[in-house]
């Protein structure tokens, strides 16, 4: 039998995260300014948290460069730098997962084209 403990788990990282160095000053500040490109292009305000999302937009965009294929989620009325806990209800989760989460055995494309694009009810 498997003994349970109060002891946290140590998650080993992988090869590729423990060759990765830090950003540099420079990387900083170009990801702010494409971040600022992308607040003035939509018209956004440019507050701390709207300047966050979009510096995470710039690194999923910078990241994904290499790869082909697109995707999305959507969060209709996000509850961005909201309190939420576990009594609060679900919130609605539109995505397209064909490229990262395919079928369990073949990775050509989606396991369930039918459902890609709707809403997953009750997501938590």
């Amino acid at each position: 039998m498997e003994e349970l403990g109060l002891e946290r788990e140590i998650k080993r990282r992988t090869e590729k995260t423990m060759r990765a160095k830090p950003p540099t000053s420079g990387q900083m500040k170009k990801m702010t300014q494409r971040a600022e490109q992308i607040l003035q292009k939509t018209g956004t305000p440019k507050t701390s948290t709207t300047l966050f999302i979009a510096m995470m937009s710039v690194l999923t965009l910078t990241m994904s460069t290499k790869e082909n294929h697109t995707y999305w989620v959507y969060i209709p009325n996000p509850p961005l730098n909201g309190l939420i806990t576990w009594d609060d209800p679900s919130f609605p989760v539109y995505v397209n997962d064909s490229v990262w989460f395919p079928g369990p055995y073949d990775n050509r494309g989606p396991f369930k084209p039918d459902e890609e694009g709707k809403i997953i009810p009750e997501y938590s």
